[in-house]
């Protein structure tokens, strides 16, 4: 049986969405991801951790396409922009930009 090294990456992309949704402040990282969709926080780490070893849920793509705008054809093939349209970059720049800012004033 040959080694499936397709759902690995999707796994890894759909973590590294993850990340760059909390470093966007979308997200609260996995733990609000898993949370909010009755996903089991130890699956959604082991998955994390062990992508080859697991089988990801297609759900759990369906949520980040679906709620965050995250591009399908970015998630599944790896190819194109990491977001839908660029409203939606826009949008995510513009709240990092406000938290830059907000966490600025805390420190003048």
């Amino acid at each position: 049986m040959k080694k499936d090294i397709i759902s690995p990456q999707i796994s890894q992309r759909l973590f590294f969405a993850i990340e760059q949704l909390t470093e966007a402040g979308q997200l609260n990282g996995v733990p609000e991801f898993a949370s909010r969709y009755g996903i089991g926080l130890r699956l959604a780490y082991m998955q994390r951790q062990e992508p080859d070893r697991r089988i990801l849920r297609p759900a759990w793509l369906t949520y980040i396409v679906r709620d965050y705008g995250i591009s399908a054809e970015w998630l599944l093939l790896g190819e194109g922009n990491m977001f839908r349209s660029e409203d939606k970059k826009q949008a995510i720049r513009a709240k990092s930009v406000q938290q830059i800012k907000r966490l600025a004033d805390t420190l003048l």
